[in-house]
């Protein structure tokens, strides 16, 4: 009735549109910042637990939780997360740079996955003879095995028409070179794999 009333319907839908339209980018930025503050009362939990630059025994599920928990907006929207971490899984190392190579393998199956339809990641974590194993699956395209050579060298990144930096599985690699621990990737049409091999703990 408005509408028919004034004596331009075309401006009034337009102010009506960009009403709208300043309406959804308000809630944009609302969800952004709760996101942005979830991701930081999760950190400020991991640090409050006493997180320690030494070398100490670290329990893998409590460790990756906290990253399951930063990406927990990615992963609610259309990601289908499957998690099975032995329980009481403990390594020697450091916390938060295990942190760090949970979060930087998070990161790369997020931007592996970027458009597909069905995006699925799958952690295990399990113990095999004297090792303790954590596989890193995604669903995403496979990887050339000319560029499974190269995807841990600093600066190299698959990503080149996008945002990519090279360097998040260059510190992977790093992080585990520093624990003594192997990383392999095995990929297909149907998934792709990161493979972590960690020495079992003494006494475990």
């Amino acid at each position: 009735i408005l509408i028919l009333h004034t004596q331009s319907p075309i401006i009034f839908l337009e102010l009506v549109y960009y009403l709208q339209l300043k309406n959804a980018l308000l809630e944009s930025i609302l969800i952004s910042t709760e996101n942005a503050w979830s991701v930081v009362r999760n950190l400020r939990s991991f640090i409050n637990k006493g997180i320690t630059p030494e070398r100490a025994l670290v329990n893998i599920e409590e460790n990756m939780k906290v990253v399951v928990n930063i990406f927990q907006h990615e992963l609610k929207k259309d990601i289908e997360l499957d998690m099975h971490i032995a329980s009481g899984l403990k390594v020697l190392g450091f916390d938060i740079k295990l942190f760090q190579v949970w979060s930087n393998l998070f990161k790369n199956s997020l931007e592996a996955m970027e458009g597909q339809e069905v995006k699925k990641i799958t952690i295990n974590g399990y113990t095999s003879e004297q090792n303790i194993v954590i596989e890193f699956s995604n669903n995403g395209p496979k990887i050339a095995e000319e560029n499974i050579q190269k995807i841990f060298r600093k600066f190299y990144s698959t990503k080149r028409s996008k945002s990519g930096t090279g360097l998040g599985l260059s510190i992977v690699k790093n992080v585990l070179d520093d624990h003594r621990a192997k990383i392999n990737v095995s990929s297909s049409d149907e998934q792709t794999t990161f493979k972590i091999i960690f020495q079992k703990p003494e006494n475990m």
